[in-house]
Parts: C-alpha cells; structure tokens; sequence
C-alpha cells in the first residue's frame, strides 16, 4: 500500500513506528478517523485527535498485554498443579 506525503507526515507526527505505516488495518482505521473528524476542525484539532487515537490504542494494547500475562501465569499455574503427584 503507498501511503500518501501528508499521511505519512501525520505519523512521523505522532511518532508512529515505520513498521506499522505498512500496516493497512491500522493506517485506514488513523485515516478514517482523522478524515471524519477533520472536516469541521482544524487542522490542529484533527492532529490533536489523531494523537488521542493512538494513545487510545496503545492503552487498548497494553490492556490486552497485561491480560494475556495474567492468563499465562494461570495457566502456569495450573500446569505446576497438573504436574504434582
């Protein structure tokens, strides 16, 4: 996918990885968002909300990390159990 000059400005802006630049999901879901919210903004306001997105999905992410840790040490856990005599 070529991602277009102003674009790929926005997320050097943000500090977005290069890696996920070539993410299509994540690069049309920023897109999408900043499209819908920039048309009656500024454009200030829409980077604004472009770093709220992404901060949303990076706390999003690491609810999901944590959680899966947990699930990790349960299982764990109960394997040590499985493995008592």
């Amino acid at each position: 996918m070529a991602v277009d000059q102003h674009l790929a400005e926005v997320l050097r802006t943000v500090k977005v990885p290069e890696a996920l630049t070539n993410c299509v999901t994540f690069v049309d879901y920023l897109k999408r968002h900043v499209e819908a919210e920039t048309k009656s903004s500024t454009p200030e306001e829409g980077l604004q909300r472009l770093h709220e997105l992404v901060a949303q999905m990076l706390a999003s992410h690491l609810e999901l990390i944590d959680a899966m840790g947990t699930v990790d040490e349960q299982l764990r856990i109960i394997g040590q159990r499985l493995k008592q005599p």
